[in-house]
């Protein structure tokens, strides 16, 4: 008979061990599933009472203004020429100079100066007037007394009376006084032929010299109030001749 062999299985007599295996964490992650995923929990405000600060309040002070400081104004400018002055209270004073060197005021004339020589003298002024005297003849007495030292800050001039001078004449005694600050050149007043002549003359003396005032006597006589002149016109009353020294002395700014 045959005898058949069973195949025998073996049967493990021990437990199996199962080994754990740890896999690095992968970069990308897993990819997502159809899965649905649960939302994010919404977030809930809560308000929360915050009590008030108890720091001082910040002050700011007002604006304080920076004072200002006001200057004087800057003094006037001296007038040291009013060109040809025809009325003395509209024009202004002159602005006298104070100086170191010769008389204060000079006054040289000729019998109209004359006249009112005494008003003049009380106001300061020293005076060398003399009657019938012209222009061209004084010259060389002019030129003495400028040499002299006599010229300040000051010098009045009232000539052309009693003759006509010419353009050469009035620029050699404009010469001697070029260098004076302040002059006072005065016209003449009557009815003699070369008065006209000489008084346009005299008129435009400041547009070459501009220390030189015109006192337009021939125009500023006539505000003369009261009875200021002889029959002849020309010279001097006593009303007259306060009036003259008035006038020249308002004009230098001595009232």
């Amino acid at each position: 008979a045959t005898t058949s062999i069973a195949p025998t299985t073996a049967v493990a007599t021990t437990s199996p061990v199962f080994v754990p295996v740890t896999e690095p964490p992968s970069a990308t992650p897993p990819p997502t599933t159809d899965a649905a995923v649960a939302p994010a929990p919404a977030t809930t405000i809560v308000a929360v009472d915050v009590p008030a600060s108890t720091a001082p309040p910040i002050v700011v002070p007002a604006s304080t203004a920076v004072p200002t400081t006001t200057l004087p104004p800057p003094p006037p400018a001296p007038v040291t020429q009013l060109g040809v002055v025809q009325d003395v209270a509209a024009s202004g004073p002159l602005t006298v100079p104070v100086v170191d060197y010769g008389l204060p005021r000079v006054a040289l004339g000729d019998s109209v100066m004359l006249g009112a020589a005494e008003e003049l003298l009380a106001r300061g002024f020293a005076v060398d007037a003399v009657k019938s005297r012209q222009m061209i003849s004084f010259l060389p007495d002019m030129q003495i007394i400028r040499d002299g030292g006599s010229f300040g800050p000051v010098v009045v001039i009232h000539l052309g009376t009693n003759g006509p001078f010419s353009e050469s004449t009035l620029n050699s005694m404009m010469a001697l006084v070029v260098d004076v600050p302040i002059v006072v050149v005065l016209t003449g007043r009557g009815d003699r032929e070369w008065i006209g002549r000489n008084n346009s003359k005299l008129r435009a003396l400041p547009e070459f010299y501009p220390n030189v005032t015109v006192l337009d006597w021939e125009v500023v006589a006539s505000q003369c109030p009261g009875r200021c002149f002889y029959e002849d016109g020309i010279h001097l009353t006593q009303s007259g001749q306060d009036f003259y020294a008035s006038q020249i002395s308002q004009l230098l700014g001595m009232g």
